[in-house]
């Protein structure tokens, strides 16, 4: 939109930025839901929180989720969780399988072996530094 050309007696010109505007609060009503879902689920996620305040934060949770996604429902979410199970086992393997097995032990092995000789050579820079704070308070 060229606000510089804006002909306000101009019917089109006025759609199109009656048009611009509605976008621009959808965009920023969504937003905030988005804010709120995300909001409502970190507080969630505290261990001390009271039980009835959870059960108000999970009402709220709910109430946002349905207004952000009003499309998404109880069986469409399964089928979508269970597609991505499903597109994930195809790409990875599942456990017990030899694929999946031989990956897990790629990943874990040389982190493993990786940590294990930072973690001795740490050990062995600690042991060196008291070693010699030891004779720098001692003599």
């Amino acid at each position: 939109m060229q606000f510089d050309k804006f002909d306000p007696f101009n019917t089109r010109d006025v759609r199109k930025l009656q048009l611009v505007l509605a976008g621009l609060t959808t965009a920023k009503h969504r937003q905030r839901l988005h804010d709120s879902l995300q909001y409502h689920a970190a507080v969630l996620s505290c261990a001390k929180l009271a039980a009835e305040s959870a059960s108000q934060h999970l009402e709220l949770l709910k109430d946002t989720f349905v207004s952000l996604y009003p499309q998404s429902s109880d069986t469409t979410t399964e089928n979508s969780t269970n597609s991505l199970k499903e597109n994930f086992h195809q790409l990875i393997g599942r456990p017990g399988e030899e694929r999946y097995e031989a990956m897990l032990a790629q990943f874990t092995k040389p982190v493993t072996s990786a940590d294990t000789a930072a973690e001795e050579d740490i050990r062995k820079k600690a042991a060196a530094i008291r070693q010699q704070q030891a004779g720098d308070g001692n003599g």
